[in-house]
């Protein structure tokens, strides 16, 4: 898998974790005037019809409220009894 990688590429890694420097938070650096108002939903033990109905209420909901970040906990549904697991796109189900 590394060997698509280039030796700039390589190199820059390289450099990147011989220092000890962590990486900022863009969320508190680039604007501390902003409030931010998060809200979460765990969709752990939902069907996948009833996760995408779901997932739009919480979104359009948030967006109605103004809410500026969202934390989604997901899953492929691996332990699902009731369905077989299909990837699709969010916007499969948005009209």
């Amino acid at each position: 898998m590394t060997d698509n990688i280039s030796r700039k590429d390589k190199k820059d890694w390289e450099n990147f974790i011989s220092k000890n420097e962590s990486l900022p938070n863009k969320d508190l650096s680039q604007n501390k005037k902003i409030a931010f108002k998060i809200k979460s939903i765990d969709l752990h033990g939902y069907t996948l019809d009833e996760a995408n109905k779901s997932i739009e209420d919480f979104i359009l909901k948030s967006y109605e409220k103004k809410i500026n970040k969202l934390i989604v906990v997901t899953g492929k549904g691996i332990h699902s009894q009731n369905e077989k697991y299909e990837k699709r796109r969010f916007s499969d189900f948005i009209s």
